[in-house]
Protein backbone atom coordinates (compact mmCIF):
# COMPACT_ATOMS: atom_id res chain seq x y z
CA UNK A 1 0.00 0.00 0.00
CA UNK A 2 1.85 3.30 -1.37
CA UNK A 3 -0.92 6.04 0.76
CA UNK A 4 -4.53 4.79 -0.55
CA UNK A 5 -2.86 3.55 -3.60
CA UNK A 6 -2.56 -0.14 -3.57
CA UNK A 7 -0.04 -1.71 -6.86
CA UNK A 8 2.54 -4.18 -7.39
CA UNK A 9 6.22 -3.82 -8.60
CA UNK A 10 8.14 -6.07 -10.68
CA UNK A 11 10.29 -6.65 -13.98
CA UNK A 12 9.00 -6.16 -17.50
CA UNK A 13 9.66 -8.93 -19.88
CA UNK A 14 10.98 -9.37 -22.83
CA UNK A 15 7.87 -9.93 -25.11
CA UNK A 16 5.95 -6.87 -22.69
CA UNK A 17 6.97 -3.90 -24.73
CA UNK A 18 2.75 -3.51 -25.64
CA UNK A 19 2.17 -3.11 -21.89
CA UNK A 20 5.31 -0.30 -21.93
CA UNK A 21 3.41 1.66 -25.49
CA UNK A 22 -0.18 1.27 -23.83
CA UNK A 23 1.82 3.33 -20.27
CA UNK A 24 3.20 5.77 -22.35
CA UNK A 25 0.47 6.39 -24.50
CA UNK A 26 -1.35 7.51 -21.64
CA UNK A 27 1.00 10.04 -20.42
CA UNK A 28 0.04 13.75 -21.21
CA UNK A 29 2.09 15.47 -24.04
CA UNK A 30 3.76 17.26 -21.67
CA UNK A 31 5.38 14.34 -20.01
CA UNK A 32 6.24 13.07 -22.79
CA UNK A 33 8.24 16.13 -23.36
CA UNK A 34 9.79 16.32 -20.06
CA UNK A 35 10.70 12.18 -20.29
CA UNK A 36 12.43 12.45 -23.94
CA UNK A 37 13.02 15.74 -24.04
CA UNK A 38 10.75 16.53 -27.31
CA UNK A 39 7.51 14.84 -27.99
CA UNK A 40 8.10 11.46 -29.39
CA UNK A 41 5.49 10.41 -32.63
CA UNK A 42 3.96 7.39 -32.00
CA UNK A 43 6.26 5.28 -34.52
CA UNK A 44 9.00 6.48 -31.72
CA UNK A 45 6.91 5.51 -28.94
CA UNK A 46 6.50 1.84 -30.67
CA UNK A 47 9.84 1.12 -31.54
CA UNK A 48 10.94 2.75 -27.96
CA UNK A 49 8.82 0.21 -25.95
CA UNK A 50 9.76 -2.72 -28.41
CA UNK A 51 12.36 -3.89 -26.50
CA UNK A 52 11.65 -3.46 -22.77
CA UNK A 53 14.45 -5.77 -21.27
CA UNK A 54 17.71 -6.03 -23.41
CA UNK A 55 21.70 -6.43 -21.80
CA UNK A 56 21.92 -2.73 -21.66
CA UNK A 57 18.20 -1.56 -20.65
CA UNK A 58 15.83 -2.75 -17.59
CA UNK A 59 12.45 -1.65 -16.72
CA UNK A 60 11.01 -2.33 -13.45
CA UNK A 61 7.19 -1.30 -13.68
CA UNK A 62 4.57 -0.42 -10.86
CA UNK A 63 1.01 -2.23 -11.48
CA UNK A 64 -2.35 -1.41 -10.67
CA UNK A 65 -5.35 -3.70 -11.31
CA UNK A 66 -3.18 -5.52 -13.82
CA UNK A 67 -2.02 -2.50 -15.97
CA UNK A 68 1.34 -0.86 -15.86
CA UNK A 69 0.89 2.84 -14.21
CA UNK A 70 4.51 3.68 -13.59
CA UNK A 71 7.95 3.00 -14.82
CA UNK A 72 11.73 2.98 -13.91
CA UNK A 73 14.08 2.67 -16.71
CA UNK A 74 17.70 1.59 -15.98
CA UNK A 75 20.48 2.66 -19.53
CA UNK A 76 23.70 0.91 -18.60
CA UNK A 77 26.63 2.13 -18.99
CA UNK A 78 30.82 0.64 -18.30
CA UNK A 79 30.01 2.04 -14.66
CA UNK A 80 26.97 3.37 -13.63
CA UNK A 81 23.26 3.32 -15.07
CA UNK A 82 20.77 5.88 -15.95
CA UNK A 83 17.31 5.72 -14.38
CA UNK A 84 14.55 7.62 -15.74
CA UNK A 85 10.92 7.26 -14.13
CA UNK A 86 7.84 7.49 -15.61
CA UNK A 87 3.41 7.72 -13.25
CA UNK A 88 0.49 8.10 -14.57
CA UNK A 89 -0.76 11.60 -13.21
CA UNK A 90 -3.78 10.29 -11.36
CA UNK A 91 -1.33 7.89 -9.16
CA UNK A 92 1.79 10.48 -8.58
CA UNK A 93 1.70 12.05 -5.16
CA UNK A 94 1.57 8.81 -3.77
CA UNK A 95 4.86 7.84 -3.10
CA UNK A 96 5.05 5.56 -6.69
CA UNK A 97 7.86 7.58 -8.14
CA UNK A 98 10.17 7.19 -5.08
CA UNK A 99 10.16 3.40 -4.67
CA UNK A 100 10.28 3.38 -8.26
CA UNK A 101 13.74 5.04 -8.01
CA UNK A 102 14.51 3.13 -4.84
CA UNK A 103 14.26 -0.14 -7.07
CA UNK A 104 16.20 1.37 -9.73
CA UNK A 105 18.63 1.69 -7.22
CA UNK A 106 18.57 -1.20 -5.59
CA UNK A 107 18.71 -3.30 -9.03
CA UNK A 108 21.81 -1.17 -10.37
CA UNK A 109 23.73 -1.73 -7.19
CA UNK A 110 22.91 -5.73 -6.91
CA UNK A 111 24.18 -5.09 -10.81
CA UNK A 112 27.45 -3.87 -9.57
CA UNK A 113 26.94 -0.30 -11.07
CA UNK A 114 29.08 2.12 -9.38
CA UNK A 115 26.78 5.05 -9.27
CA UNK A 116 22.82 5.82 -10.42
CA UNK A 117 22.20 9.37 -12.03
CA UNK A 118 19.62 10.98 -13.54
CA UNK A 119 19.25 13.87 -16.42
CA UNK A 120 16.54 15.82 -17.08
CA UNK A 121 14.85 19.39 -17.74
CA UNK A 122 15.27 21.89 -15.07
CA UNK A 123 11.54 22.29 -15.32
CA UNK A 124 10.92 18.67 -13.92
CA UNK A 125 10.43 19.72 -10.88
CA UNK A 126 8.44 16.31 -10.04
CA UNK A 127 11.55 14.52 -10.99
CA UNK A 128 13.87 16.58 -9.34
CA UNK A 129 12.12 16.32 -5.73
CA UNK A 130 11.85 12.48 -6.30
CA UNK A 131 15.74 12.37 -6.96
CA UNK A 132 16.61 14.34 -3.88
CA UNK A 133 14.28 12.51 -1.85
CA UNK A 134 16.24 9.61 -2.94
CA UNK A 135 19.57 10.89 -2.03
CA UNK A 136 20.91 11.99 -5.16
CA UNK A 137 22.88 15.13 -5.49
CA UNK A 138 21.72 17.82 -7.81
CA UNK A 139 23.58 20.16 -9.72
CA UNK A 140 22.04 22.34 -12.68
CA UNK A 141 22.94 23.96 -15.57
CA UNK A 142 21.96 25.68 -19.04
CA UNK A 143 18.18 24.58 -18.46
CA UNK A 144 19.16 21.08 -17.68
CA UNK A 145 19.27 18.97 -14.32
CA UNK A 146 21.57 15.86 -13.43
CA UNK A 147 21.35 13.85 -10.15
CA UNK A 148 23.86 11.05 -9.19
CA UNK A 149 24.50 9.02 -5.98
CA UNK A 150 27.52 6.65 -5.98
CA UNK A 151 26.68 3.47 -4.56
CA UNK A 152 28.59 1.01 -2.73
CA UNK A 153 29.34 -3.28 -3.69
CA UNK A 154 26.26 -5.18 -2.72
CA UNK A 155 27.21 -6.96 0.41
CA UNK A 156 25.66 -10.62 1.58
CA UNK A 157 22.51 -8.35 3.63
CA UNK A 158 21.73 -6.34 0.82
CA UNK A 159 21.06 -9.58 -1.53
CA UNK A 160 19.07 -11.37 1.23
CA UNK A 161 17.35 -8.30 1.97
CA UNK A 162 16.57 -8.04 -1.98
CA UNK A 163 15.57 -12.14 -2.11
CA UNK A 164 12.89 -11.08 0.26
CA UNK A 165 11.36 -8.51 -1.80
CA UNK A 166 8.36 -9.76 -3.91
CA UNK A 167 9.37 -12.12 -6.88
CA UNK A 168 8.63 -9.98 -9.48
CA UNK A 169 11.64 -7.05 -8.13
CA UNK A 170 14.61 -9.92 -9.17
CA UNK A 171 13.38 -11.36 -12.17
CA UNK A 172 15.84 -9.63 -14.33
CA UNK A 173 18.73 -10.49 -11.66
CA UNK A 174 17.85 -14.18 -11.96
CA UNK A 175 15.87 -14.67 -14.62
CA UNK A 176 17.09 -11.96 -16.90
CA UNK A 177 19.96 -13.76 -19.16
CA UNK A 178 18.29 -16.62 -19.85
CA UNK A 179 14.74 -14.60 -20.65
CA UNK A 180 17.14 -12.43 -23.16
CA UNK A 181 18.49 -15.49 -24.57
CA UNK A 182 15.30 -17.06 -25.27
CA UNK A 183 14.03 -13.80 -26.69
CA UNK A 184 16.24 -13.87 -29.02
CA UNK A 185 15.87 -17.14 -30.61
CA UNK A 186 12.16 -16.03 -30.50
CA UNK A 187 10.81 -18.42 -28.17
CA UNK A 188 8.92 -17.02 -25.24
CA UNK A 189 10.13 -18.00 -21.82
CA UNK A 190 8.46 -20.15 -20.09
CA UNK A 191 6.43 -18.90 -17.14
CA UNK A 192 8.90 -18.82 -13.81
CA UNK A 193 7.86 -17.87 -10.57
CA UNK A 194 10.36 -15.12 -10.35
CA UNK A 195 8.63 -13.81 -13.38
CA UNK A 196 4.89 -14.29 -12.43
CA UNK A 197 3.15 -10.85 -11.19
Amino acid sequence: MIGSVSGSFRSLMPWEGPLLLAHLERLPKDDLRLRFCNLPKHDILQEYSSEPLRRDRQVIGWFRDGELRGTAELRFGPDDVEAALTVEPEFRCNGIGLMLLERARRRAQALGAKAIRIFTSQNNRPMIAVARKAGLNMSFEDGDAEGALALAPAPAAFWADLLGEEAGQIASVLYWPAAFARAEAGRKPKPTRDAAA
